[in-house]
């Protein structure tokens, strides 16, 4: 399409330990796999230790834009090196405030966008992510870095703070406007664009961060239920569901409702026959386990994986 004419460079900002660089991966393999792009990484931190790193970041933009080619090369030639994508993003936040490619000022988001256009005739987007650290999951994730590097506790919170000195958000005071730009807050709790939707894979980029995050994620996978050929062993067919299957479908209810919607960790299915449901009474207690509150309670030996002191959520007849 039309989009791969394109050259495009979009900078990963934020605080430190946003997940700019997993964005920065994902972001990569979706836009290579889904839309043709040649997309390439660059690390700014791998610029900061030579006096010349921003210029020869620059250079290697113009080399991974203009592959073989140098800035005489004519019209036709300059299409076929088009269709490419640069990614900017920061392994090491903090270490990155002197690049002038770290994106932490409006001035240096200012260079960088007449750098590129200038130099390149690429277009520049600014992808900020802001997540708030009161986050439980965001307090755990820092507990357990700092222990896995050997910090003493607080440490990392103390480099956010001294980083949020220099770091200036995107403003919203129209001083940035012409920029196109997304902001990630809470990763896709709140999303704000701006020109992002002007152009085909704008907005694409936009729909795509607005569904990424660099937490955890369970995914549940379920067959139908047992239907009537499969227990007379045969193949293919549109055949009824057979006892197991109709039971299966109120099961399965059950523990999207209470494992998935609900979150509870401890989930088990029993099935009683006749003679022990005729005894129900006697394997229920109301008096709670230790640290519980109301409710009824299995006591006793039981089949299977339940243990005496789990609460009883529902009864079905």
């Amino acid at each position: 399409g039309h989009h791969l004419r394109q050259r495009l460079v979009t900078s990963m900002i934020g605080f430190p330990l946003r997940g700019k660089a997993h964005m920065a991966r994902r972001l990569k393999r979706y836009l290579e796999f889904f839309h043709g792009f040649q997309v390439q990484l660059f690390d700014v931190n791998d610029y900061i230790e030579e006096a010349d790193g921003d210029a020869r970041l620059l250079e290697d933009l113009r080399a991974f834009f203009e592959p073989g080619q140098d800035s005489t090369h004519d019209f036709k030639q300059k299409h076929v090196s088009s269709g490419r994508f640069a990614i900017l993003y920061v392994t090491d936040t903090y270490a990155a405030l002197p690049s002038m490619w770290s994106g932490h000022s409006k001035w240096r988001r200012r260079w960088m966008a007449q750098t590129l256009e200038n130099e390149l005739q690429a277009h520049s987007i600014f992808v900020e992510i802001q997540v708030d650290d009161t986050m439980t999951h965001r307090q755990e994730y820092m507990d357990r870095l700092e222990r896995s590097r050997g910090l003493p506790a607080g440490t990392l919170v103390r480099n956010i703070n001294d980083y949020s000195q220099h770091y200036v958000t995107i403003q919203a005071d129209g001083t940035e406007d012409d920029l196109a730009y997304m902001k990630l807050i809470n990763y896709n709790h709140k999303v704000v664009t701006n020109n992002m939707m002007r152009s085909f894979i704008g907005s694409r980029i936009a729909q795509f961060l607005t569904s990424v995050h660099p937490y955890k994620r369970t995914v549940y996978l379920s067959r139908h239920g047992e239907s009537e050929y499969n227990v007379e062993k045969k193949i293919g067919g549109d055949s009824s569901l057979s006892p197991l299957g109709r039971e299966y479908a109120p099961r399965l209810a059950e523990f999207a409702d209470l494992v998935i919607c609900g979150g509870h960790e401890m989930f088990e299915c029993v099935t009683l026959s006749a003679e022990e449901a005729s005894t129900i009474r006697s394997r229920l207690s109301r008096v709670p386990a230790s640290g519980q509150t109301g409710g009824v309670f299995a006591k006793g030996k039981w089949e299977g994986n339940v243990r005496q002191g789990m609460r009883l959520k529902r009864m079905q007849l």
